[in-house]
């Protein structure tokens, strides 16, 4: 097995898709790229010469994680820092998961499938202690007396 790392990168709308390849290609010219478009995606040629394959995905969730895991890729980004990429990151079986930044930049996502979850917990757990709080600043206290 040769030394060059397979690179699977999510497809989120905007140029950022296409700027974000780019990036993976200048800074890993020896990585195999490929981009994980949905079905619909029409702007396939833009990828050429920038992505050495396009897989679409078409389905829930549970079918893109299934194309996803089938591809066994050693990198997998996404462009997005949100609780479900990261998740779907962790699920990916990819040896490292990235998140590119706008400017290029890869964030390791580092969190392992319970730590996601965990994580998403208590990020609604905060959330709805900060809406309780609230509730009891307007209802209770009184302001402007």
């Amino acid at each position: 097995m040769s030394g060059a790392k397979h690179i699977a990168v999510l497809y989120s709308r905007g140029p950022h898709f296409t700027r974000a390849l780019q990036a993976l290609r200048k800074t890993h010219p020896g990585a195999t790229l490929t981009a994980i478009v949905p079905a619909e995606y029409g702007n396939k040629e833009a990828l050429d010469g920038v992505a050495d394959a396009v897989v679409a995905t078409s389905g829930g969730a549970m079918e893109v994680l299934r194309t996803i895991r089938n591809g066994r890729y050693d990198v997998f980004v996404v462009l997005f820092d949100s609780p479900k990429l990261r998740l779907l990151a962790s699920l990916s079986g990819a040896r490292e998961c990235m998140c590119c930044e706008t400017d290029g930049y890869l964030t390791p996502l580092v969190e392992s499938p319970p730590g996601v979850v965990v994580s998403i917990g208590l990020a609604r757990l905060r959330g709805h202690i900060t809406y309780v709080r609230l509730w009891i600043l307007v209802r209770i206290l009184r302001v402007g007396q």
